[in-house]
């Protein structure tokens, strides 16, 4: 753990750090104590219940991924295409890189059928500048087809993010090869955003 970290943040990196190692599901306090080297009275003084711990822990992670989203898709030194791409391939890359987190994220909306929370809330607010760059990229196209190219996309990313190598004893390929993601994004965009 880094010494410059304050010792709720240690906490969240180490609730973070947890969750990607157990899931969300399998996380316990005594287990963030351990990785934070904190004893379970520190969380339950800083963050008075797992409960606000995790919420904490989602919306740094959260922070961190849409800041990084949102960098991609603002940077008007490239062209739409090459943001809308360079974007596809971090959120795929993140979701390999970080499968408990990416669980984390749509724990509540699968399991509990929850429909409304951060991620699903941040997720929608942000689709708003993916399709104004998509937009930008095919502005003849109606922004229902737009919207329905999105989704596909996202739907596969999502799905591919979690199961890497699904296919790979198909395809003899596995997305967890940077290549392999690129041409998979690449395909993608060519048949969902021509």
């Amino acid at each position: 753990m880094d010494e410059e970290l304050t010792i709720m943040d240690r906490i969240i990196v180490a609730t973070l750090n947890c969750i990607e190692k157990q899931g969300i599901d399998k996380l316990t306090i005594r287990s963030i104590a351990r990785e934070a080297n904190v004893n379970s009275a520190s969380i339950n003084y800083y963050f008075r219940s797992k409960n606000l711990l995790l919420d904490e822990a989602v919306k740094m992670s959260l922070d961190n991924a849409f800041g990084d989203w949102e960098r991609i898709l603002d940077d008007r030194g490239s062209d739409p295409r090459s943001r809308i791409e360079a974007f596809l391939l971090e959120f795929l890359s993140g979701a390999i890189r970080y499968p408990g987190i990416t669980k984390a994220y749509l724990f509540h909306p699968l399991m509990k059928d929850q429909r409304e929370n951060l991620f699903m809330r941040r997720f929608n607010n942000f689709l708003d500048g993916l399709l104004k760059n998509a937009r930008e990229l095919l502005p003849d196209e109606s922004e229902e087809q737009l919207k329905f190219g999105i989704m596909h996309i996202l739907y596969n990313l999502t799905c591919a993010g979690l199961l890497p190598d699904l296919f790979s004893g198909f395809s003899g390929n596995s997305l967890t090869d940077e290549p392999v993601r690129k041409i998979f994004v690449q395909n993608l965009m060519k048949h969902y955003l021509r």
